[in-house]
């Protein structure tokens, strides 16, 4: 397997490697990073401001996900030969149940996140947004969708299309206001 390695300002090299099992504690890691981030700038709608890593749910979930041979990890090398910081992960898979099925033949991105200490306003984001682009075109499927929080400053989607994706149709789930997004590829 090739790996491809990035540079990014202030960060060293930038390699993405598939993701096991074994990711799932830096996956929930960094899900409760963020979820701190989130919270200090006041947005708790996304995920509100318990720990991710101590709902059932989310472990269950990232366990899912990191099983389901769709996960890539963006790591930077630590000072030790076989040491690593876990900047970022994304995975893809089947739409998730909640959205409505795909027209045609797709990719979705299931989870997408960077650590917001590290990774965060880097370009990390947009380099897991090309993994999964990449992985599409070698499945030979032309349409990546997505899923995410639409609600609060409105931001998260934003960024989205400014990655590319086009919003398809919003959603409400359980109270959780969402937005499918999509790319041609």
């Amino acid at each position: 397997m090739a790996t491809v390695d990035f540079r990014f300002p202030g960060l060293a090299e930038v390699t993405l490697r598939p993701g096991t099992e074994a990711d799932v504690p830096v996956m929930l890691r960094l899900m409760d990073e963020r979820t701190e981030w989130l919270v200090a700038q006041g947005l708790t709608g996304q995920w509100g401001r318990e720990r991710q890593s101590d709902q059932p749910r989310r472990v269950e979930g990232a366990t899912k996900m990191a099983k389901s041979g769709g996960t890539w990890v963006a790591i930077e090398k630590g000072p030790l030969e076989d040491s690593e910081q876990v900047l970022g992960v994304v995975t893809v898979g089947d739409a998730a149940s909640y959205v409505n099925p795909g027209t045609e033949p797709e990719l979705y991105i299931n989870y997408l996140i960077t650590d917001p200490k590290r990774g965060g306003g880097r370009g990390l984001g947009g380099l897991l947004v090309e993994k999964a682009k990449a992985l599409a075109k070698e499945k030979g499927v032309h349409i990546l969708r997505l899923d995410c929080y639409a609600g609060g400053d409105g931001k998260l989607v934003r960024w989205y299309e400014s990655q590319g994706f086009q919003k398809q149709e919003a959603f409400e789930e359980k109270g959780w206001p969402g937005q499918v997004l999509s790319m041609r590829l």
